[in-house]
C-alpha cells in the first residue's frame, strides 16, 4: 500500500487489540480495532494436573503461583492429582498452561483447549 498523504511505503502493525497500517515515511496511519479470538472466547476452561511430584520444588511452585495457594496446600493439590488446578477462560488458561509447561506439570484441559 501507499501512503495517501506521502506517497511513501506502508506497513502492518498489530497490537493487543488494535491494528493499522502506518506509513515509515510520515506520521499518516489508518488505524481500527482488533481483538483476537483467544479475547473473543467465552468458554470456560478446566485445566487439571495429570502428573506432578509433590517433592519436585518447581512443580509445587508452579501449583502454588496458579491457585494462589502457599506450599503445603501445592504439595496436597500434587499428591491428589485429580483436583482441578485452575478454571477460567481462554486467557487466563494461557496463562496457566505457560507456567505449567515451563515447570514440567503434566496437565489436562478441557474442553479441547486450541491455543498455544
Amino acid at each position: 500500500m501507499i501512503c495517501e498523504k506521502c506517497g511513501g511505503e506502508m506497513e502492518l502493525r498489530r497490537t493487543e487489540s488494535t491494528q493499522g497500517m502506518f506509513c515509515k515515511n510520515c506520521d499518516w496511519a489508518v488505524v481500527s480495532t482488533f481483538i483476537p479470538e483467544i479475547r473473543r472466547d467465552i468458554v470456560e476452561y478446566e485445566l487439571r494436573v495429570l502428573s506432578g511430584d509433590k517433592n519436585n520444588y518447581s512443580h509445587v511452585r508452579a501449583v502454588s503461583s496458579v491457585m494462589g495457594v502457599n506450599f503445603l496446600e501445592a504439595r496436597e493439590i500434587l499428591e491428589n492429582s485429580r483436583d482441578a488446578v485452575f478454571s477460567g477462560r481462554a486467557v487466563d488458561v494461557l496463562r496457566v498452561k505457560k507456567i505449567l509447561d515451563s515447570s514440567g506439570v503434566k496437565y489436562g484441559i478441557n474442553p479441547y483447549f486450541i491455543y498455544s
